[in-house]
């Protein structure tokens, strides 16, 4: 039984529901937040040199071009950066559909 533990935090965050779990539970978060943390790590090294690369080629393009490659690639990062979604709560039941996803597709 999943029962809500309210607790006051100090420094002004009011009122917060902290659910009680077993251990189980527990390393299950941990793990997702940690594969979730090193996807956003993996993010923000590729942002960098490609954000790079397409400013750089939108600006040689000239202004009759449409500066268009950095503002997709930003688009994109931006939906993949919403999939990760770090600190969203996930159950095991939305991982298991989508490993079964990835295996049907590869």
């Amino acid at each position: 039984m999943n029962t809500d533990q309210r607790t006051k935090k100090p420094w002004g965050l009011g009122e917060i529901r902290l659910p009680k779990v077993g251990r189980a539970r527990l390393l299950s978060d941990l793990a997702i937040f940690l594969l979730k943390s090193g996807a956003e790590a993996i993010l923000d090294v590729l942002v960098m040199p490609v954000a790079i690369t397409a400013g750089a080629l939108d600006f040689l393009a000239g202004p009759k071009h449409s500066h268009d490659l950095f503002y997709r690639m930003m688009a994109v990062f931006k939906r993949i950066d919403d999939r990760i979604d770090q600190f969203a709560p996930i159950e095991p039941e939305t991982i298991n559909r989508m490993i079964e996803t990835i295996g049907r597709e590869q």
